[in-house]
């Protein structure tokens, strides 16, 4: 959950990225609660090998950045 957390912040601290995307397995229910604790959220969508789609919008937290 940490490592999640930090990447989340360094995504938000570059302000490059706007959306993150992850895939899991839904029999991966720790995967799963590590990434809703995150902000993700799940999609409908699943990649062709079934595994689900979260996502997470990711808001600038440079104020370089903010204005890029």
């Amino acid at each position: 959950t940490e490592l999640m957390a930090g990447l989340v912040r360094h995504a938000a601290e570059t302000g490059l990225v706007r959306r993150l995307y992850a895939y899991t397995t839904a029999s991966n229910a720790a995967a799963c609660r590590v990434l809703t604790h995150n902000g993700f959220a799940a999609s409908a969508t699943t990649d062709a090998e079934g595994r689900l789609r979260f996502e997470r919008d990711i808001e600038p937290t440079s104020p370089l950045a903010a204005t890029q």
